[in-house]
């Protein structure tokens, strides 16, 4: 699995206001990415529903208060052994 771009940044997001960036994520034989639910830092994942050898995620982020957000968001798809690429995501949130 390979990440294009390899990772996401949200600056000086204004806290209740959503962004996103689509990132795509390839394989050599088609599969799905397993949607991302916000785990309350205000980072999810959207998915596209068929599958591919290219992927599209909408990558967002709607902060509920002010701070920075750093983590690897585990992208899961439906390949064989639930294959999964890590992708880092930074973000700044502002009130």
């Amino acid at each position: 699995l390979t990440l294009d771009p390899s990772g996401v940044r949200f600056d000086r997001v204004p806290v209740g206001t959503e962004v996103e960036r689509r990132v795509l994520v390839r394989a050599a034989s088609p599969f799905r990415v397993q949607p991302l639910a916000d785990a309350g830092d205000g980072v999810s994942v959207d998915t596209f529903p068929a599958p591919g050898p290219v992927q599209i995620v909408t990558v967002k982020f709607k902060p509920a208060k002010a701070g920075a957000v750093r983590r690897d968001v585990r992208l899961v798809t439906d390949l064989p052994g639930g294959a999964w690429v890590a992708l880092p995501v930074e973000a700044e949130a502002l009130e």
